[in-house]
Formats: C-alpha cells, sequence, structure tokens
C-alpha cells in the first residue's frame, strides 16, 4: 500500500501541525477506548463475528514484513507523519468460508501504528497493542478482503486481506472448538463490560469449527 508523500512549506506546515496533532489524539483516545476506526469492531458474539467476515481459513503463519508509509514530509525531506504496516503471511491449509484455495499465500495486513507530529517540534510514533504469532503454527483467521488499490505491491497478491475486528485469530484443537486470542485492549475493554471471557480463550464467545463450516470435524 502505498500513500502520496506531501510536502509543505514553513506556514502551512505549522497549520497543518496542529491539525494533526489534534486528529492523532483524537483516533489515540477512540482507540484506547474501544470505538471503531473504519471497518474495526470488536465483536462479542460468534454469529456477528462470522457475520463481518467474508473468508475463514485455517492458515499456517509463515512470516512478516513492517513498512513505514510516510504521510506527512517537511519541505526539508523530514518525515514526521507516517503509518507503520505489517504484512503477515500465511499458507491456507482449509478454507472454511469463502473461496480461499488449500496452498494458497494470504498476506495480511496490520497496523502497527503511526508516527506524529508533536506541536513543540519533532515527531513521536505510537505502537498499537498487538498480538503475538508463532512462526509455522495454524491459526484459524476471519478475514476480509477488497480490490488492491492503485501503488499496492503486486508482492502482496491482488487483494488486501485484513481482519474485520477483535478477536479474528484463534487456535483450534481436534474436537473444533476455537480458542481466540486478542489484543490486551480488547481484554480490558470486555472485562471492563462486565463480561466474563471464556475459560482460556480471550473471547466472551464460544465457537467451533462446526458453527462456521456446518460439518462436525472427522473422527
Amino acid at each position: 500500500m502505498v500513500s502520496k508523500k506531501m510536502v509543505f512549506g514553513a506556514g502551512t506546515f505549522a497549520l497543518l501541525l496542529a491539525l494533526l496533532v489534534g486528529a492523532f489524539g483524537a483516533y489515540t483516545m477512540m482507540r484506547a477506548a474501544g470505538g471503531s476506526a473504519g471497518s474495526w469492531n470488536d465483536y462479542r458474539a460468534a454469529d456477528a463475528l462470522l457475520a463481518g467476515s467474508g473468508e475463514v481459513v485455517l492458515a499456517t503463519y509463515l512470516d512478516e514484513e513492517t513498512h513505514e508509509i510516510p504521510t506527512v514530509t517537511t519541505d526539508r525531506g523530514v518525515v514526521v507523519g507516517s503509518v507503520t504496516e505489517t504484512y503477515q503471511r500465511f499458507r491456507v491449509v482449509e478454507s472454511w468460508k469463502g473461496d480461499a484455495v488449500v496452498g494458497q499465500e494470504l498476506y495480511v495486513v496490520t497496523s502497527a501504528g503511526y508516527k506524529t507530529a508533536l506541536a513543540e517540534g519533532g515527531s513521536e510514533f505510537y505502537e498499537y497493542d498487538s498480538i503475538s504469532l508463532r512462526a509455522g503454527e495454524d491459526y484459524v483467521m476471519f478475514l476480509h478482503g477488497r480490490s488492491r488499490p492503485d501503488g499496492y505491491p503486486s508482492r502482496y497478491g491482488d487483494t488486501l486481506w485484513t481482519r474485520p475486528g477483535e478477536p479474528a485469530v484463534a487456535e483450534v484443537d481436534d474436537a473444533g472448538r476455537l480458542t481466540f486470542i486478542a489484543t490486551a485492549r480488547y481484554k480490558d475493554t470486555v472485562d471492563g463490560e462486565g463480561m466474563e471471557r471464556v475459560s482460556g480463550s480471550d473471547a466472551p464467545f464460544e465457537m467451533t469449527k462446526e458453527d462456521i463450516t456446518g460439518s462436525a470435524p472427522a473422527k
């Protein structure tokens, strides 16, 4: 994904700086409070998560790449605003919902954080809460996709895969039961609402492979 780089003179930059500080501050507060950004949602029920996901796959996590994408640059070429995105690579083991093909490689894009200009000068990086995945392990991935935007690196495929919200990653046992993995932010939000998370899972609801595919796992 490629964003256009903007270059400003001193006067225009000062005005833009104030706007950016306010906008990013509001965005950060919203995310910290568990709000919605674009298509981002916090799911409290299994049916809502499934309905919000165009694709559900069991896939092996392979590796990832991180890219800083400049959004605001001074007239001296100093990057004071950017977004950092992580491209996680998976290989599909099973397709549970949607059109994914076994063996297909998918890149899932997640936001790692952003750099914003400070009113007093300089810039600061803000890192988003994230989950840790183990290379070589299989995970159930709840995804949705859209066509690749202009300038989107071709090596990442024709579709931009993202997660519809949280929780959207789980491990699955031999009986088909899913154990969800979520960020500390999501868990704190759910706990703060007085909801009880399922034992061993980060979600306040249960889900099985059969709930998604309609077929019980082979015995």
